[in-house]
């Protein structure tokens, strides 16, 4: 009976230790695969229209960034621009700029906050100074603001939430820019994108025309080092839509 009761305990006891070892290394077994959130970057080229934008007519290029565990929300997500390589018309790297992370704006935000603005200020012109709350919680796929085209002015503009010195976010048609973004939350981080815009200057009501105009070519890659992100080297790559 005591031999017993000892069997009994001692296999007790070492499934316990099991149990025990299983979970003080269940982050290096289990959280990948069941805990750790994934979310990704992707490029939407459908090119919708936002009409009546500060008088003008805009077309968007958009973000849209999605988690895989969209039942375990990911907090404080930002879509972040970390470098701009800017290109002419024969091919040839102009400038690089390079920074810390500025975040681009969430779909809508700028577009609610200026008809706010001018609801309160009729006669005030465009105002360009978005809101401060930048930051969005990942359960369900969200869109992000990359850019936009405007046809009156023949420009583009990359929809950063602030102004940084030294970055030209407007730029013209003879021109065109390398972007590098990435998104990140409080515990994932995304892969990271390389996309490539360039306009011709020439504006269409068809999605499908416009698109012979403004070209948006896009590659995902792994989330950058800082050697990447501070390096003053053109970074070779032939991105593909």
């Amino acid at each position: 009976m005591i031999d017993r009761f000892v069997n009994t305990w001692a296999i007790i006891t070492s499934l316990a230790t099991v149990c025990g070892i299983l979970y003080a290394i269940r982050g290096k077994l289990f959280d990948h695969w069941l805990y750790v959130n994934r979310i990704r970057l992707s490029v939407d080229t459908s090119l919708s229209i936002a009409e009546d934008i500060c008088d003008q007519r805009w077309r968007y290029i958009h973000l849209t960034v999605s988690n895989s565990k969209r039942w375990r929300p990911v907090s404080n997500v930002m879509v972040y621009l970390r470098r701009v390589e800017y290109i002419d018309q024969q091919g040839q790297v102009t400038r690089v700029f390079r920074t810390g992370p500025v975040p681009l704006l969430w779909q809508f935000t700028l577009v609610n906050w200026l008809e706010k603005q001018r609801e309160k200020n009729p006669d005030n012109k465009c105002l360009t100074h978005p809101p401060t709350h930048w930051y969005r919680d990942l359960g369900p796929a969200r869109i992000c603001d990359f850019g936009h085209a405007v046809k009156e002015t023949r420009t583009f503009t990359i929809c950063t939430a602030f102004a940084v010195a030294n970055l030209q976010v407007e730029i013209p048609v003879n021109q065109h820019i390398r972007a590098f973004v990435y998104a990140e939350g409080d515990d994932a981080v995304s892969n990271g994108l390389i996309i490539e815009v360039r306009w011709n200057g020439e504006w269409s009501e068809s999605p499908e025309e416009m698109k012979k105009h403004l070209k948006i070519n896009a590659k995902e890659v792994r989330p950058f080092s800082d050697a990447i992100w501070q390096s003053d080297t053109p970074y070779k790559c032939r991105c593909t839509q």
